[in-house]
């Protein structure tokens, strides 16, 4: 059996009580005309936010949809699959009771959910002045956002309405009549209902919006009775935790004046004064009770029958800062975004960063624009350049336990600054952020070579650990050589360390030997090979500034070759002329790597020739090289051992 058709879609607007409503068609089985028959429908899987009536004599079924649940869906379509099984019951003519289930089929049920306009009112506030004799206030024109019927009301009979209803988008006006009101200040407020909008949303003010009405009547000024104050009305802009705000209103007053302000938040520097000319700073204070949103006071000066007010907006902003945890260790080549979201329009991000390294000081300064409320920086080319070129490790002749270098603590100042003036609206520091070289690691492991080496008796062994907060303390050697040495642990947990062993420092060892280097846990497997025709070892500096080195037990041939630099020029109509402007010699290395054991040899090689920082031990000396060999070719399957020539250059002056 099947039900038709095979979707059905419902709609509804959040936050209302519109009607939708829809069907389906099945075709139920025989019926027998047995009076004690009945028929009901189970249905399988209904949402809540749908009611489903059996249609009388069976064929079909309603759907609706119910809007108190629908309003609790988010925007955008919503699909269930329900199934229809009708039960059938009856007592038969004699023959029995029977009591049987009928899979009917099944339909995809939709509801697809639209938002709602909900009732928004500008301005929310109408504020009148009037002076005795004066010309009566215009009125003041309130805009209505809405998508349905609005409804208008007042309580004072000196507010007038120009319309008390309106559909869909619109507007009205407020005007006032002072006539016959008293000195001083006069309020109401002016009600609007959205009928649209479910009175289920009254809890959440949806469908009511309210509008504050005032009235300021004031004795005129006189050529001996005066109160002027400016500005009337300003904005003021606070970030929640940052610098405070202040205005400065001028006043010139005929006598002794009072002024109050109508918020707790609102501070001023001076409450009352005598005549003549003078100013009243407005700052801000109790800010801990305001979160992000829009307020608004007013300050009143009185002087006898004169009343004048000041109107304040507030404007109060968040200021979300994710930065780095200085209890972390980062690696500079990561991702490492410190971002800031504010609302405020017309400031910008200024981004400060300092360092005091290895006896040197670094400052770096960047201006920031906020796109969308929000301002986002990497910062990790800072700390690396600090960092820089690690010099080469200092005593390769001696087992040693190292930490090569130490983290760069940097110290950040995130300033929110206005576009158009000095005012800083919030100062954010944060300090010890400490970075490590280059990408994070996938394990402690540092090291570009693989975790079992094959070294002569000549060759020099050089790993690197990432420490996690560990004391490194010793070395332990087992295998072929049994041995532990330990260091004075140190006052501070290492981040880095680095292993120094030079083979021939381990006492006799025999070709096919095999030990292992332990450090906090941290193994490394080394075979003992023959030596070749040659002998040096190659040192670099790795993505995460620590060193590695490879033996190479082939030969070494050394070449100079002469370079020159020249330019050509004209010496007359006919002839031309080169001169040489510079000259040098280069000095080339090819060595020949001897057997390569394993394919991670390979990998570890081919990440020695894309290091910029290259130092070669040989003939007891130590040179800086550039790789000349860019690339290895890898061996083929079923290849025991390889051997590569790698060209090097000196590049030391």
């Amino acid at each position: 059996m099947a039900i038709t058709p095979s979707t059905v879609v419902l709609h509804h607007k959040r936050h209302t009580e519109t009607d939708s409503e829809t069907s389906v068609n099945f075709l139920e089985p025989f019926s027998y005309d047995d009076p004690s028959e009945n028929r009901s429908l189970i249905i399988v899987d209904k949402p809540n936010w749908a009611v489903i009536f059996r249609h009388p004599g069976g064929s079909g079924a309603t759907i609706r949809k119910t809007s108190h649940a629908a309003n609790n869906l988010s925007t955008g379509t919503h699909t269930v699959k329900v199934t229809f099984i009708l039960r059938i019951q009856g007592t038969g003519y004699g023959d029995g009771e029977y009591d049987y289930e009928v899979n009917l089929g099944s339909f995809d049920l939709k509801i697809i959910v639209a938002e709602t306009q909900l009732l928004e009112l500008t301005p929310t506030t109408a504020i009148f002045e009037y002076e005795l004799q004066g010309a009566q206030p215009a009125q003041q024109q309130i805009n209505v956002l809405s998508e349905g019927r609005w409804n208008v009301t007042k309580t004072k009979n000196w507010v007038n309405l120009s319309a008390v209803s309106g559909l869909n988008n619109g507007s009205f006006y407020i005007g006032v009549v002072p006539s016959g009101l008293a000195v001083g200040t006069h309020t109401d407020t002016i009600t609007v209902v959205d009928s649209f909008i479910s009175s289920e949303s009254e809890e959440n003010d949806l469908n009511t919006k309210t509008l504050a009405v005032s009235l300021v009547i004031s004795e005129a000024d006189t050529v001996t009775t005066f109160l002027y104050v400016s500005p009337s009305k300003f904005n003021l802009n606070y970030t929640i935790g940052g610098y405070l705000t202040v205005k400065t209103i001028e006043y010139n007053a005929s006598g002794n004046w009072t002024a109050t302000a109508s918020k707790s938040w609102v501070r001023l520097s001076a409450t009352s004064g005598v005549g003549g000319v003078g100013t009243v700073q407005i700052t801000l204070q109790n800010t801990s009770s305001l979160s992000e949103g829009v307020y608004t006071a007013e300050v009143t000066f009185l002087l006898g029958g004169l009343n004048k007010k000041v109107y304040l907006t507030l404007n109060v902003f968040d200021f979300i800062v994710d930065v780095l945890d200085p209890n972390q260790v980062y690696f500079t080549k990561e991702n490492n975004l410190i971002e800031i979201s504010s609302q405020q329009t017309e400031t910008h991000l200024a981004l400060s960063m300092v360092a005091n390294y290895e006896g040197r000081y670094f400052v770096s300064k960047k201006v920031l624009p906020f796109y969308n409320g929000s301002a986002t920086r990497r910062i990790g080319d800072f700390p690396h350049t600090i960092i820089g070129e690690r010099p080469m490790l200092p005593n390769i002749h001696t087992i040693g336990l190292i930490a090569p270098y130490d983290p760069v603590k940097i110290n950040l100042t995130i300033t929110e600054e206005d576009l158009l003036s000095d005012m800083v609206h919030q100062v954010v520091p944060v300090n010890g952020i400490r970075f490590l070289k280059g990408k994070k690691p996938s394990s402690n492991w540092l090291t570009d070579m693989p975790l079992t080496r094959h070294l002569t008796k000549k060759g020099v062994l050089t790993f690197s650990v990432l420490g996690n907060g560990s004391f490194f303390d010793s070395i332990i050697f087992t295998g072929a050589v049994k041995k532990t040495i330990t260091y004075n642990r140190m006052t501070e947990k290492f981040l880095l360390g680095t292993v120094i062993v030079p083979i021939i420092e381990l006492g006799p060892l025999n070709v096919g030997d095999t030990f292992e280097v332990d450090v906090d846990s941290n193994k490394i497997i080394v075979n003992i090979i023959p030596e070749g025709n040659d002998h040096c070892s190659v040192f670099w500096e790795t993505n995460n500034g620590v060193w590695d080195v490879a033996e190479f037990t082939g030969d070494i041939i050394e070449t100079h070759k002469p370079k020159s630099s020249s330019f050509e020029f004209v010496k007359d109509h006919n002839t031309t002329e080169t001169k040489v402007i510079a000259s040098s010699t280069s000095i080339l290395y090819k060595i020949n790597t001897g057997w390569i054991y394993n394919i991670d040899d390979v990998f570890g090689l081919s990440k020695l020739l894309q290091a910029t920082n290259i130092y070669i031990q040989f003939k007891d000396k130590i040179v800086k090289v550039n790789p000349k060999t860019k690339s290895l070719k890898f061996p083929k399957k079923g290849d025991s051992s390889v051997s590569y020539d790698l060209i090097f250059e000196n590049v030391e002056k």
